[in-house]
């Protein structure tokens, strides 16, 4: 029997994005409320705050469960290196000029009631764009 994958046999999507700039914390938690508006049944990823920046955060939620735990501390705050010659190189591709190694990624999966359009839209509505906020 050929396997038929989840996005086929269930109509599920799923939305992966990626930033740089932090999440204003009152518009992320605007957005963690709406979840189920979206039909987001799974997320996790990283994430950070503007009012945290010496925190890399990992976000988990399945269903009405979800947490956020510390994930680690940004090289950018605390300065430590990795000291082997390929992750220093990694870090270095993906450094931000103003953000340094912080960064948001996250996938959510999505029930086929919804457009992932709409979902991406209060997510990015959700980030801290310039220095007002």
């Amino acid at each position: 029997m050929d396997h038929v994958p989840e996005t086929i046999e269930y109509g599920i999507s799923s939305l992966a994005y990626r930033a740089v700039a932090p999440f204003h914390p009152q518009r992320l938690w605007d957005l963690l409320s709406e979840l189920d508006t979206f039909d987001v049944v799974r997320s996790k990823g990283f994430l950070w705050l503007a009012t945290r920046p010496d925190v890399l955060a990992l976000w988990s939620q399945a269903g009405p469960s979800a947490r956020c735990d510390l994930a680690a501390v940004p090289v950018a705050s605390s300065g430590q290196w990795p000291d082997d010659p390929a992750d220093r190189a990694d870090l270095e591709s993906r450094w931000d000029p103003i953000f340094g190694d912080r960064r948001q990624e996250r996938c959510l999966i999505i029930l086929p009631r919804r457009s992932s359009g709409g979902c991406r839209g209060s997510v990015c509505s959700a980030y801290v764009y310039d220095s007002a906020g």
